[in-house]
């Protein structure tokens, strides 16, 4: 079973919404990254880093 959450409708010509859309599986696959403060943080998979960098 694979859950998912948040939900993103993009109109014809927004590509840039459905880069940028929250829905991630909620597999654990950690990936470490910087947040905007410079500090190190872990995100539960990557594609929860590239929504958090959008």
């Amino acid at each position: 079973m694979v859950a998912v959450f948040g939900a993103a409708i993009a109109e014809e010509g927004e590509a840039d919404a459905v880069q940028c859309s929250p829905i991630c599986t909620l597999e654990y696959n950690p990936i470490c990254g910087v947040n905007a403060k410079l500090e190190t943080e872990t995100f539960g998979n990557p594609c929860e880093f590239d929504y958090y960098n959008c």
